[in-house]
């Protein structure tokens, strides 16, 4: 029984420290806890494959292989772009083009949108 009761208290312990945010989730401001609707959490390499830069500490319960990946110039001819969440996008009046930015669905290339 005491072995039983060790190895469950051993086994909730551990999984504390494997909580992790959600991949391809919103990145976190450090200074602010606010979300940042222009950076995606997302693995480092998929970041770099899609043209991203990465900001440290925005997603603050992944593990060092994921960081919050921004990636402005995504639309092949417009000058007024950047990857944001889809939500975002259409609040703030832009159009979107699929393809062009790292992370899920929800995630794309923005155009013509009115930032603050």
């Amino acid at each position: 029984m005491k072995l039983t009761g060790i190895t469950t208290f051993l086994a909730l312990a551990s999984s504390f420290d494997a909580v992790q945010a959600v991949i391809n989730g919103r990145c976190t401001n450090p200074n602010t806890g606010g979300q940042y609707q222009y950076g995606v959490c997302v693995r480092i390499a998929d970041c770099q494959a899609a043209g991203g830069y990465t900001l440290n500490n925005w997603c603050p319960y992944d593990g060092n292989g994921v960081k919050c990946c921004v990636k402005s110039n995504c639309h092949p001819t417009r000058d007024d772009d950047i990857c944001a969440f889809t939500s975002e996008c259409s609040r703030r009046g832009g159009q979107t083009l699929n393809n062009r930015c790292p992370g899920g669905d929800n995630f794309k290339c923005c155009y013509g949108m009115v930032r603050p």
